[in-house]
């Protein structure tokens, strides 16, 4: 592991998203990535991860949710591994307790019915440091919920 430990990444991505993801996916490299095998933005850092992988160092933990539905299926690297499929609270659990880091990419500020942003909190209760890339592309490279957010006000970004 390097600079980051071993981030976590969840993605919902738009186009500005998954540049800034890119790029702090670059800058980072090489760690240890843990995801959830979902379609769609899993699948993208699964593809990114594998285009920046050049040793042994690189590896990904899939770590798939019951529903077979959402799942992407990523191909695994012979270094990666494929977790037992599990309820998507507890996978997410799973993922805060493995990881040093967790890197998320939410549609919009913090919502309560978002497995996003239910896994942002975990981590941010278990004290894990959490980048957050917006959806305009700019990064909060220490996200820390804003009190009037943590009572359950209304959404704002902390920057």
């Amino acid at each position: 592991m390097q600079v980051l430990g071993r981030p976590f990444l969840i993605t919902e991505g738009t186009q500005p998203q998954k540049a800034a993801l890119l790029s702090l996916m670059r800058d980072q490299f090489p760690f240890e990535l843990h995801h959830g095998d979902c379609k769609g933005a899993d699948a993208e850092a699964n593809a990114i991860f594998n285009s920046l992988r050049s040793g042994t160092d690189e590896r990904i933990m899939m770590h798939p949710q019951l529903n077979s539905e959402l799942r992407a299926f990523c191909a695994p690297h012979p270094l990666d591994e494929v977790r037992q499929p599990r309820p998507p609270l507890k996978r997410n659990q799973d993922i805060v307790d493995e990881t040093d880091r967790l890197v998320a990419c939410p549609r919009d500020g913090e919502q309560q019915r978002s497995g996003t942003w239910s896994t942002i909190r975990k981590a941010l209760k278990a004290g894990k440091q959490v980048t957050i890339v917006w959806p305009d592309g700019n990064v909060t490279p220490s996200y820390e919920r804003k009190a009037e957010t943590a009572r359950g006000g209304k959404s704002a970004r902390s920057r």
